[in-house]
This record gives C-alpha cells, sequence and structure tokens, in this order.
C-alpha cells in the first residue's frame, strides 16, 4: 500500500516537474526570436512591417531617444512590458512608431515628459499606467487608446486635437484635456 501511495506521489511530482519544463521551454521559444541590435543598446523582434522594440539593454536614466531605424529595419512599434518599471525622465519616439504596447512605459516612475510622434495611431492596455507623467500631447493621428491606457493619474491632463478620438476619449473617461 505504502509503495503505491509513494509511487502515485512520484508520478504527481514528476507531472509537476514536466508542466514547469514545458512552461519554461515554450518561454524561450516566444523570446527564440528577440535580437540585439549592432549598437547592443536596443532588443527588438521582427514584424510585417518593421521592428518591434522590446527593451533596452542596460540601465536607463535621463533621456531616452528611441530609434527610428535599428539594423536597417524602421521601428514601427514599443512593445509589450518594453520600458515598464525603468527610469528614464524624457523620451522622443521617432515618427515611425505607430503602436505602443500594452504596460510599454507603465510604472516608469521618472517620466516626466514623451513626444508622441503624429504617425501614432494605437496606444495599449496600461501603457503609461501609474507613470508620473503631468501632461502628454496626444497626436490627432490616434484612433485607440486601450483600456486603462492612463490609470493611476491624480493630475493629468491631456493636450488633444478638437474633434480627434482623443478629445472623445479625454471626454468618455472624465480625463482633463486641453486644445492646442
Amino acid at each position: 500500500m505504502r509503495k503505491k501511495l509513494l509511487n502515485g506521489r512520484m508520478i504527481g511530482i514528476l507531472a509537476v516537474l514536466l508542466a514547469l519544463f514545458t512552461a519554461v521551454g515554450v518561454a524561450e521559444e516566444e523570446r527564440a526570436d528577440e535580437r540585439t541590435d549592432a549598437t547592443g543598446q536596443w532588443r527588438y523582434v521582427l514584424e510585417d512591417d518593421g521592428a518591434t522594440i522590446t527593451g533596452h539593454v542596460g540601465l536607463l536614466a535621463g533621456d531616452l531617444s528611441i530609434p527610428g531605424e535599428l539594423d536597417g529595419l524602421h521601428v514601427t512599434a514599443i512593445g509589450e512590458y518594453a520600458f515598464e518599471s525603468s527610469t528614464p525622465e524624457r523620451i522622443i519616439l521617432p515618427d515611425t512608431v505607430i503602436s505602443i504596447g500594452d504596460r510599454a512605459f507603465a510604472r516608469c516612475f521618472s517620466l516626466t515628459e514623451i513626444t508622441l510622434p503624429e504617425s501614432l495611431i494605437s496606444i495599449g492596455d496600461g501603457a503609461f499606467a501609474e507613470s508620473s507623467l503631468g501632461q502628454i500631447t496626444l497626436p490627432g493621428s490616434l484612433a485607440f487608446i486601450g483600456e486603462d491606457g492612463f490609470y493611476g493619474y491624480a493630475n493629468l491632463t491631456l493636450t488633444v486635437t478638437e474633434g480627434s478620438y482623443a478629445e472623445q476619449y479625454a471626454k468618455e473617461n472624465g480625463i482633463p484635456y486641453a486644445l492646442p
């Protein structure tokens, strides 16, 4: 009886270990396509229309200017969680970026200024959640802002184009806004 119980426990433990190793293998597989650019500063993945930045190698502080091109590819997106909890103070995005992924700049407590390009079409869920921005200018090209895009702000003011999706978003979500 004790031998059967022990064998049952061993099978259970082996099943759990197999599940863990499988999950780790899947996570590594998903990152297998991530690359580091020729300068050794940026991590990215290839997409149909260009490169999506997935992070920065090393610590970030001060000003951060995202390149418009990596290894000959246009940077078209900032990936999910790419800079979450990092410490840049000011960020400039190039005019090649059309989307910002979920939580891309969430919890960036040092972030006081970001320049968004006129090419930007989409901002993901919680992209700027719990950052320290006081004001952000949203381009007229914007067509989508995900749920809680600006969650956790007490004193945020959006600068929006009159009649734009961004103005509608601000009104519907009770976010103070101003027209340029």
